[in-house]
């Protein structure tokens, strides 16, 4: 009989869709969305280490207001969070490490942050595989 092994791993999903940012001279939600888009992986280690201490297997959102000065640099992070508990010092964190484009004025944008459980299953480490075979895809 054969088995599959499940394993939880994380899949942070920092969504700038719905970012909100001011108009004018500062960032686009283009221009925002393109570091999120970069920078989400600083947010799966947050994820991971928040799991490693306490297993929680629910989708949660974390609401994250930015204050983003000219240089691009993160002046102030505030979370809005429920979910898994301590994991907002990290994204805090993470965040205020993001290096944003220059912009002429100051920019204030709010993001939701969704962290979502994500199950991958493993094929068997004692599966022996033909000779000439090969895994071509993972299993879905």
């Amino acid at each position: 009989m054969q088995r599959s092994l499940q394993r939880v791993t994380v899949s942070a999903l920092a969504l700038c869709a719905g970012c909100h940012a001011g108009h004018g001279q500062d960032l686009s939600v283009q221009q925002l969305s393109e570091v999120v888009a970069r920078e989400q992986g600083s947010l799966d280690q947050c994820y991971q280490g928040a799991l490693d201490k306490t297993p929680y297997d629910h989708e949660f959102q974390i609401q994250a207001t930015l204050h983003i000065r000219k240089d691009g640099s993160v002046a102030k992070v505030g979370l809005n969070q429920a979910g898994l508990r301590g994991i907002g010092p990290c994204v805090e964190n993470a965040i205020r490490s993001w290096k944003f484009p220059p912009a002429p004025e100051e920019t204030r944008a709010s993001l939701p942050i969704i962290f979502r459980p994500k199950v991958e299953r493993q094929l068997p480490p004692d599966l022996k595989l033909p000779p000439g075979f090969k895994v071509v895809q993972p299993p879905q």
